[in-house]
């Protein structure tokens, strides 16, 4: 029976998820239309119980995001409908516009990175949504690939405003937490400070750089090392932007008086978008002031579902000017009186990152080396003081990690520690569960390794792995291991080292349990067959096995298997193991062809030269051998009915 929330709002299917809740595909029962809840769902359900100044924080953060949402309307920006607030609900649902074309992530996850003339179109959209938060008064704090969502046609929506700062707005903070994605995170607002739009431009640059490199070159091996680098390292120029590099390096400078403001910015990127590459101007004045974050101060306390005042609608959007330059700073609201005690910290803070005299451009590069040296220890010394607990115990307890941190690997972590690269969102392979936990194939293959070379489950630091950056994380060694659905091929192996296959797949389909029309591949010509733009798996079945069969392209697998269930297609085509582990999402509804179209050796990724190799392959032989291999794969992969592989 299907769950309804609130007596309207009937779930369909989940749409993705996190360490702080879930996204649901949802129909709307009083107005028959498709629309997005959001569910927030702690990583530990008993929050409100052990830690109520935790969950009441929780539940401000989702007011916030609601109240953000409500101040702007623009196509560029999702659009919140309904809060449903109160009963049997500990924390509010937030009823939102659906956007069916999947996240940005997932685009850059399966077609890999992007041109600059594409780069450039997205983010021309992301900053005209950009534009009219700014001019709402509120800076957004967490651009990064997985908050901007695409509409069917293409065109970005900016989304999350969990931690976005409202101007006039009581701020709500953690004592020691970082707000923030540390990978996307200005420099201004690493170093303390609130930071104002110039912040939101560095972090959409930054978001830019990592599409069209495929890389992203501020990430080091922990947390602390990035906000390092983000604070006193120089953005390397980029390699494969083109005409977008003038417009991502006017950008990516620590000075946030010497970036262009957004207006500059636009016409930066339309000039990339047009293939030509524009100089930027000489650099504005003072940026605007930092903004306090909101913090409701009443909550509703009875049973409620309301509908919210539409906003008032700023300007014109389609040329919505940039917020003015010369708005006075807001004075930050006092701070409360701590709730334990801390000592003060023992080093000195570094300098406020003000503009310098002169052309900041010219003097960047002249301070450069000074500059670092002068912040790297106090550096070092303010974020671990920042980023430890109140009372010794685990910082992260009380939340969900971010899945675009980077945890420690071995060789900065202590003797002991194995870091092991995985998928956080591929459904039967691995993902991070509600509670914060890891699940799939990969994690027992890499759990049962980690065992055999004398780690322990609690030893293994586990490391999001997205598609594109899979080589460079080896190379760099961010990871000892890669266990992510890793095709191994021979430019691949001309890279990095492999062990393996632990798994080898096939091209399929996967079609509704009760199509039985589709029994040979020839049997899809004429039929509808959705694949992944920009993968190959579509094009290779219209090749090769079945000339009229109809390709369907979409952003994600997830649209895909929508379609699927919804009849839209008539199947959907990629390897049999990818598709085992999305038909899991709803067990029962799907079956795979078996067609078995073409090879796909799934291999276990190590550092060039890694002293690891005979111990990790020694260890997968072991798991074959003694039937937990056979057993992993039939917890996680019902559908896939697999032998073991030879190396």
């Amino acid at each position: 029976m299907a769950r309804v929330i609130d007596g309207r709002f009937e779930l369909l299917t989940r749409l993705g998820g996190g360490g702080m809740g879930l996204v649901w595909r949802a129909r709307d029962l009083a107005l028959n239309r498709e629309v997005a809840l959001k569910e927030v769902r702690p990583p530990d359900p008993a929050l409100a119980e052990y830690d109520p100044e935790g969950a009441r924080a929780l539940r401000a953060r989702v007011l916030r995001e609601a109240q953000a949402l409500a101040l702007i309307d623009h196509p560029n920006v999702v659009t919140i409908h309904h809060i449903v607030d109160g009963g049997e609900h500990p924390y509010p649902w937030l009823v939102m516009e659906l956007v069916t074309g999947g996240s940005f992530q997932e685009r850059l996850d399966q077609g890999g990175p992007l041109t600059p003339v594409a780069a450039a179109g997205i983010g021309r959209g992301v900053l005209a949504g950009l534009r009219a938060v700014h001019a709402a008064g509120i800076q957004h704090r967490d651009i990064k690939p997985p908050n901007i969502l695409l509409r069917p046609d293409g065109r970005p929506v900016l989304t999350d405003f969990g931690i976005a700062a409202i101007q006039g707005s009581t701020a709500l903070t953690i004592a020691g937490s970082v707000i923030g994605t540390p990978d996307y995170m200005a420099p201004e607002r690493v170093g303390g400070q609130d930071g104002g739009p110039a912040a939101d431009l560095w972090s959409l640059a930054l978001m830019l750089y990592v599409a069209v490199e495929g890389r992203h070159p501020l990430r080091r091996a922990n947390t602390l090392a990035t906000l390092a680098a983000v604070l006193s390292e120089d953005v390397p120029p980029p390699r494969q932007a083109g005409p977008l590099a003038s417009a991502l390096m006017a950008v990516l400078v620590r000075d946030p008086a010497a970036r262009p403001d957004a207006e500059e910015l636009d016409e930066l990127l339309a000039a990339a978008e047009s293939g030509a590459t524009a100089v930027p101007r000489s650099p504005r004045g003072t940026p605007p002031g930092p903004s306090a974050q909101p913090e409701p101060d009443d909550v509703p306390g009875d049973p409620t579902s309301y509908a919210l005042a539409p906003p008032e609608r700023p300007a014109d959007h389609a040329g919505a000017p940039p917020p003015p330059s010369s708005s006075p700073p807001l004075s930050p609201s006092p701070s409360s009186s701590p709730s334990s005690f801390r000592r003060e910290p023992s080093v000195v803070p570094p300098p406020p990152l003000g503009p310098p005299s002169g052309d900041p451009r010219r003097t960047r590069r002249r301070r450069g080396f000074a500059y670092a040296a002068l912040v790297a220890v106090p550096l070092v010394g303010v974020l671990v003081w920042n980023l430890l607990p109140d009372s010794g115990e685990d910082p992260d307890a009380a939340g969900g990690g971010r899945s675009t941190e980077s945890p420690q690997v071995s060789g900065s972590s202590g003797a002991g520690k194995l870091t092991v690269g995985i998928k956080f969102d591929q459904p039967g392979f691995g993902e991070r569960t509600p509670e914060g936990k890891f699940k799939g194939f990969d994690v027992d293959v890499a759990t049962y390794i980690a065992r055999q070379l004398g780690r322990d489950p609690a030893d293994i630091v586990w490391k999001e792995a997205v598609a594109f950056e899979r080589e460079s994380m080896l190379k760099e060694q961010e990871v000892d291991l890669m266990v992510a659905t890793y095709t191994m091929n021979e430019s691949r192996e001309e890279e990095i080292d492999f062990v393996g296959p632990y798994l080898v797949a096939h091209q399929d389909v996967l079609m509704s349990e009760g199509n039985m029309a589709i029994n040979r591949p020839y049997h899809l010509n004429g039929k509808k067959v959705c694949s992944v733009t920009g993968t190959s798996a579509g094009r290779t079945l219209q090749n090769t096995v079945a000339t009229r069969a109809v390709l369907v392209e979409r952003p994600g697998y997830t649209q895909c298997l929508t379609d699927l269930a919804n009849g839209t297609v008539d199947a959907v085509t990629t390897d049999d193991a990818l598709l085992a582990g999305y038909a899991q999402l709803n067990p029962g509804k799907f079956r795979l062809g078996d067609f078995k179209l073409s090879d796909e050796r799934y291999g276990i990724g190590l550092p060039p030269n890694s002293l690891l190799k005979n111990r990790v392959q020694a260890a997968l032989d072991k798991m074959i051998a003694d039937g937990s291999w056979k057993k992993a794969l039939t917890r996680n992969l019902p559908l896939l009915e697999r032998d073991s592989p030879t190396s």
